[in-house]
């Protein structure tokens, strides 16, 4: 490789990055699908009744689909964020202490209505995890473990976008990171 090599990688990433720029600034999203429930009500039955109608993502017609998703409190105050965080913050700390496998993610927020932005080509499976309480080493909030006490309702949006550019899609879901300051999970790359 040589000096002629790298400024012509330098210029193709920098014609890259303003195509995906405009890409971006001519997106729009679909309208968003939502579900609703209540933390007190989780339990294995009712998860799967409340995730029958989300796509699973593995039928051929899905296969070059992304969905972005959110998760939010819809009764949010000071207090049912505080439990929130400090609920899940704790059953993260004694997975660490009883040195189980470490499958919570990471928690970023206190004060923020919404828990979760995150993406997936199965969007079924990954919600089903966020929601639910099985070990598995998928990080995930794993409400069922401990928010089943709390009384809190959530909504959860999702955006369907079919044969989009990865990074576009990236760039979406980073910016909507950016946007809610979500309590849990991280931002980044897929």
């Amino acid at each position: 490789m040589n000096e002629d090599n790298t400024k012509r990688a330098i210029s193709n990433s920098s014609e890259s990055l303003l195509s995906l720029s405009e890409a971006i600034k001519s997106f729009k999203f679909p309208k968003a699908v939502e579900l609703e429930f209540e933390t007190l009500e989780l339990n294995e039955k009712y998860i799967k009744d409340l995730l029958n109608t989300v796509p699973a993502g593995y039928a051929k017609a899905l296969a070059e689909t992304d969905f972005i998703y959110i998760f939010e409190i819809e009764n949010s105050n000071d207090s049912i964020q505080a439990d929130i965080f400090e609920h899940l913050a704790s059953a993260r700390q004694d997975q660490h202490i009883k040195d189980e496998k470490k499958d919570y993610c990471r928690v970023n927020h206190a004060n923020s209505q919404h828990l979760y932005v995150g993406r997936s080509k199965k969007l079924r499976s990954r919600l089903s995890q966020h929601l639910g309480s099985e070990n598995g080493g998928l990080f995930a909030m794993h409400l069922s473990r401990w928010s089943t006490q709390i009384n809190a309702k959530i909504k959860v949006s999702y955006y369907q976008l079919d044969n989009e550019d990865n990074l576009l899609v990236q760039a979406l879901e980073d910016g909507l990171w950016d946007e809610l300051k979500p309590m849990f999970g991280r931002k980044g790359d897929k």
